[in-house]
């Protein structure tokens, strides 16, 4: 997630580059890092609400989650924290 304030087109490219190197672990500890300033690596589970009004056509339903580690905390685990008001068929899709 790249702070809003930084809108220079090769300057995001620059962090998301890096954000997707430390992500996949290419740096081996001698790589670059994140500036937290610049942006926080982040998990995203979005989900398909199908039986909500109108099908869900046009909504986003997202958890995100500075928790980047499958096993520090599970896909099923993050699907806990969505509120019962979404509904009950959620198709999810970790990204």
């Amino acid at each position: 997630m790249i702070n809003p304030s930084i809108r220079g087109a090769r300057q995001r490219q620059a962090i998301t580059e890096t954000a997707r190197q430390v992500a996949e672990g290419d740096t081996e500890g001698e790589g670059p890092d994140l500036d937290p300033v610049e942006a926080h690596l982040v998990r995203v589970v979005e989900y398909d609400v199908p039986d909500r009004d109108g099908g869900g056509a046009g909504e986003l339903i997202v958890v995100l989650s500075t928790i980047c580690d499958p096993g520090a905390a599970a896909l099923m685990r993050l699907v806990d924290l969505v509120p019962a008001a979404v509904g009950p068929s959620l198709a999810r899709h970790d990204a």
